[in-house]
């Protein structure tokens, strides 16, 4: 079988024929033989064609010369800079790193930013016993430096603080769907004492050895996290793209192999082997490890959840003893001193801010070549053409200036080409720009020819000027950027669909490099809506929009899904959060502040309410493009519109200026009133009047669509709730349970409610009662049997009918045996302060989308399943999305709840205590006179 050739770009293509002048001569006779092949020639030098296909290849040499330039060079500046914005770069740094999305990177980002945390772990909140449980909630377990616990006795709210800080981190870090409990825990030291006899070798130095083992324990017991630089990471094998995945750091990088687990138990075995492993240690004898609960040498020393180890280092006041052969040596404290704190600052390493950006910027460096410099090829003729820089003898007839002339006309044809080639290959970093003025407003680069001598009697757009100071007028004309030799230059080589077709093609190519090609459907919706069809604008919306794409792509990629900060100041940017953000932009939403979406409303220059009369309105005028400049002289446009009910028709169609009509009172007066149909419509419904003229009316309803797209445009956005942060705090008493055998079948419940820790031990004790068979009237106490089924409120006279009791405990057995099983099952309950009862998985990783039904934008079906299945694409895929359409009422309303809840959650303190704004939402967000659609 024959072997197939598979297409692929050769790495290294050997030398460019660009470069080769023997072969582009020869190409350039071959090309001329083709097309001029009955004109004879020998094709010798003396032949003028021949010089001229040969300077002609000369300067293409020089252009493949400068062409082959390291990239570096062909993107510095003048001052041998390359800039990274200009060209479209990101640090990697920035570009590869992300908002916090482990709990290793939380913890990572809050130790970076906190000076007086030595580590901080977040253990999930979850429950053993059932799936429908809430996710997404952490407890936060602080351990404090040693110099900060030294200062708790000075300072009383040092405590506070430190708690503040953590709370304040994490909530500006935190990912959709997911919260802290409510309450933060500073870990409580406790004082260790560790006593041994260390045999170690004659060569040794006591003091030195000493302030090992105890370096060695400390770490042990509480492992410091290190910083590294870019440079120690990849000699250790690692990638660029490993080094920085994960949050960008202050101090430096933190591997996740450094996000060691907290130490619940502390084994004295362990401890022994530590010591044995420092060389120069001979053997440990007479180890005892002394605790608050009494001394031990060999079963390990349990942690409550609440504490942390702290080792007492002070050779004075413990009892390792450094002994060789047989005696202790005594130990010298300052020479210990000095050599332990040395060791511990080696073993716990910052660095500074800039510790990774060093080497990057040495990259972003260049030599400016002066690229775009062209020499004219009319220098490179013999001096008998005439043409260079020498020019002609005065003595020369017309005849033969002319034909110079024509010569050095016929010549910047190519010139031209050759010095735009230039300026293109000069202009590759604004080329990629995502800057849409200036340089960055053209894609084909152009350079003006006024190096060629004499060029200016050349020059139609210089001839044409009349004026006697010819020397003058030049030095003028070449300085004017606008002249038109410049300008014609411009037009001719791009217009502006050209340019739009070839900037998308440069945006499409940079957004490739990140993975991205999103669709244009929701701005050219936008334009289709809201844009002015009569404006040819050069840098259109798309553009506009894949420029922000591109610029904010380090924020857009970083915080993609990144939740709000509900502890922000009010008004700051970080409200706002990434996910909004991105979402946001990819919609082509222009106001991206959080804001009530409904505030234009409250403004009265449009009434929806009653109708005028039509009755006396008999002349109608459609308004028209010739209307568009006149203007009224008798009066000011009237600010006052009455759509009726025709309120979501007036966003949809009253953008459009086919949907009116300017209509004369024939009855008297000669006013007039502007009149508006919707499409699907049969009659015209007076929306203004009293108009002294036309034209007045005519800017009246100029001033009423520009005022209509204002309204569409401020009012589109969205607002999300996130369910996890409207559960109740877990110490209330509001969770419960119920045990059903199938999908309608309650076998038990909670007889009372209680707080989340207190519900797992509950569930944990009734499945040890149905396992050992033990205790069972217990269960008496903590459950209630319904009637019937699901529905049926909890009949307490039956609950000791011992043949219910034993089924629930036989399916509880069967549970605990089979628990791939989905039934027989628990299921886990959160109970309202109005005691409304709602299912656990209520507030496990879902949200809710409020988006407004009345923008024109909105109105479009199908941009609404595009706009569903947007945030469904770009939310983490184990988030369920809830969607909600609403009305202008129904989002006055929503909205009066929304930011009353987010300004509660704002000012909340750590002792939070449950709140009714929480629970209004909750009952909005269920009422089924809202919901639209969900995922």
């Amino acid at each position: 079988m024959a072997e197939q050739n598979s297409s692929h770009i050769e790495k290294n293509e050997g030398e460019l024929h660009s470069l080769d002048f023997k072969s582009l001569r020869q190409h350039g006779i071959e090309l001329i033989q083709r097309l001029s092949g009955h004109a004879w020639t020998d094709y010798n030098l003396h032949d003028p064609g021949v010089t001229i296909l040969e300077i002609l290849c000369v300067a293409i040499t020089d252009l493949a010369y400068r062409t082959d330039f390291p990239i570096q060079d062909l993107l510095a500046d003048e001052y041998g800079n390359i800039q990274s914005k200009e060209n479209s770069f990101f640090l990697r740094e920035e570009i590869l790193t992300t908002n916090p999305v482990t709990i290793n990177d939380i913890r990572k980002s809050i130790l970076d930013a906190i000076e007086d945390v030595y580590n901080i772990w977040l253990e999930p909140v979850l429950s053993s016993y059932s799936s429908d449980n809430v996710k997404g909630l952490y407890e936060i377990f602080v351990q404090m430096t040693k110099e900060a616990a030294t200062r708790l006795d000075t300072e009383a709210d040092l405590k506070e603080k430190i708690k503040s800080g953590v709370r304040r981190s994490f909530v500006s870090k935190r990912n959709l769907c997911e919260d802290w409990v409510r309450d933060i825990v500073i870990l409580n030291p406790v004082r260790i004492v560790i006593s041994a006899d260390v045999r170690v070798s004659e060569e040794t130095i006591p003091e030195d050895i000493l302030a090992v083992i105890y370096r060695e324990l400390e770490d042990f017991l509480n492992e410091p996290i290190k910083y590294y630089s870019e440079k120690e990471l990849a000699a250790a094998g690692l990638t660029v793209e490993e080094i920085y995945a994960g949050p960008l750091l202050k101090k430096g990088i933190v591997p996740d192999a450094q996000m060691h687990d907290r130490r619940r138990e502390i084994d004295p075995d362990e401890l022994i082997r530590k010591i044995m492993q420092i060389p120069g240690v001979v053997n440990v004898k007479n180890f005892i490890l002394q605790t608050p609960e009494g001394n031990t040498s060999s079963q390990p020393y349990k942690l409550d959840k609440f504490q942390f180890a702290y080792l007492n280092v002070n050779p004075a006041e413990t009892s390792i003893r450094v002994m060789k052969g047989g005696n202790e040596i005594m130990i010298d404290m300052g020479t210990f001193n000095d050599l332990y704190f040395r060791k511990r600052e080696i073993s716990r390493r910052t660095f500074l801010s800039s510790f990774h950006l060093t080497e990057h910027n040495e990259l972003l460096k260049g030599t400016h070549k002066n690229i775009e410099q062209y020499y004219t090829i009319q220098n490179y003729f013999p001096l008998i053409y005439g043409i260079g820089e020498e020019g002609l003898s005065a003595h020369e007839t017309s005849v033969r200036k002319a034909q110079a002339k024509q010569l050095k006309s016929y010549l910047m044809l190519f010139e031209q080409l050759l010095a735009n080639y230039l300026s293109q290959l000069a202009n590759g970093k604004n080329l990629f720009s995502t800057d849409l003025s200036g340089k960055g407003n053209i894609t084909y680069y152009f350079q003006p020819l006024y190096g060629i001598p004499e060029v200016r009697d050349l020059l139609k757009a210089f001839t044409d000027i009349k004026n006697e100071n010819a020397d003058t007028v030049w030095e003028a004309f070449k300085k004017n950027k606008d002249n038109e030799y410049i300008s014609s230059l411009k037009e001719s080589l791009e217009t502006n669909d050209i340019y739009r077709e070839r900037k998308n093609r440069v945006f499409d190519h940079l957004l490739a490099r990140f993975n991205l090609q999103p669709d244009t459907y929701p701005v050219n919706l936008f334009k289709l809506l809201y844009g002015d069809p009569t404006n040819d604008q050069r840098a259109d919306e798309v553009l506009q929009w894949k420029s922000e794409l591109i610029s904010n792509r380090v924020e857009l990629s970083r915080d993609r899904i990144k939740a709000f900060d509900y502890l922000a100041e009010e008004g700051t940017v970080q409200n706002y959060s990434g996910f909004q953000k991105n979402m946001a932009t990819l919609l082509y939403i222009r106001n991206q502040k959080m804001r009530p979406l409904s505030w234009l409303f409250d403004l009265k220059r449009t009434e929806f309410g009653e109708t005028l009369n039509i009755h006396n309105l008999v002349q109608r005028n459609r308004y028209t493009k010739e209307d568009q400049n006149r203007t009224g002289d008798k009066s000011e446009p009237v600010h006052s519109y009455d759509f009726g009910e025709q309120v979501t028709s007036a966003f949809k169609y009253g953008t459009d200026i086919n949907n009116f009509q300017i209509a004369e009172d024939t009855g008297g007066g000669g006013n007039y009133s502007i009149l508006y149909k919707a499409p699907q419509k049969k009659d015209w419904t007076p929306i203004s009047n009293n108009y002294p003229d036309k034209s007045s009316a005519i800017a009246a309803l100029k001033e009423l669509i520009n005022y209509l797209i204002q309204i569409n445009i401020e009012s589109e956005g969205f607002h999300i709730v996130e369910h996890i942060l409207l559960i109740p705090p877990l110490k209330s008493q509001s969770f419960g349970f119920g045990f059903y055998e199938n999908e309608d079948s309650l076998l038990f419940r909670n007889i009372r409610w209680t707080d989340f820790d207190e519900r797992e031990k509950l569930i944990g004790e009734i499945l040890e009662i149905a396992e050992n068979k033990e205790n069972t009237p217990r269960l008496n106490e903590m459950m209630l049997f319904p009637k019937r089924n699901k529905s049926s409120s909890p009949d307490i006279s039956e609950m000791n009918d011992d043949s219910k009791l034993e089924n629930a405990l036989e399916n509880v057995r069967l549970r605990n045996g089979r628990k791939t099983l989905f039934f027989p099952r628990f299921e886990l309950w959160v109970k309202l302060l109005n005691g409304t009862v709602m299912k656990g998985d209520y507030f496990n990783f879902r949200m809710a989308v409020i988006l407004p039904a009345w923008p024109a934008r909105f109105q479009n079906e199908n941009f609404r399943e595009f706009t569903e299945n947007l945030f469904r694409q770009n939310a983490p895929a184990y988030i369920r999305i809830d969607f909600y359409w609403l009305t202008i009422s129904e989002m006055k309303e929503f909205e009066k709840l929304y930011f009353e809840w987010l300004n509660f959650l704002n000012k909340q303190e750590i002792n939070f205590e449950g709140s009714t704004f929480s629970e209004r939402l909750i009952i909005f967000l269920q009422g089924n006179n809202y919901r639209v659609a969900d995922s």
